[in-house]
């Protein structure tokens, strides 16, 4: 928990008190932070790091708007599950799509929105999550929670069975 707040919280902050200053003084830049779709929309059994995302996009959104005036662009882009080695997704999908296609989707965003996911099925994951907690919040929490659980689940198993994790 800490090593997440750390890289998500304060070198996030830290990065954006270094550099802002001097992009004002320019009048010119854009900072780029990277939440996640987990900082907004519910994320039970990835609590801590969702907490974190959610930080950094209420930082991003109020950043922007202090930033505006000096001509600098604060933008936050709040990702799905991107084909990483560190999200361990090996082939790319629609859902997932490969980093170079994520990258130059989300950079076609630059300056349109202060707050996006940066690629299209992304942004209509999120809704369908905000319509499914607006129809049956109930409904919805549970339902992510479920595939929450399931998935920490199974990276547990898989931990366990190298050694990773004590039984």
């Amino acid at each position: 928990l800490t090593k997440i707040l750390q890289l998500n919280v304060m070198a996030v902050t830290g990065v954006a008190r270094a550099l802002l200053p001097q992009m004002f003084q320019r009048r010119k830049g854009v900072l780029i932070n990277i939440s996640s779709i987990f900082g907004i929309i519910p994320a039970p059994y990835l609590t801590g790091y969702a907490a974190s995302k959610a930080y950094v996009a209420k930082l991003s959104q109020d950043l922007a708007v202090e930033a505006e005036p000096h001509g600098v662009t604060v933008q936050c882009i709040i990702p799905g599950l991107v084909a990483t080695k560190m999200s361990k997704i090996k082939k790319p999908t629609w859902m997932a799509p490969s980093a170079e296609k994520f990258v130059k989707s989300s950079l076609q965003t630059i300056g349109l929105e202060l707050c996006t996911t940066g690629y299209q099925p992304h942004f209509l994951l999120i809704a369908f999550v905000h319509s499914l907690q607006y129809i049956c919040e109930r409904g919805a929490l549970w339902l992510i929670s479920k595939t929450l659980c399931n998935i920490r689940n199974r990276a547990l198993k898989k931990a366990r069975k190298e050694g990773n994790v004590a039984t």
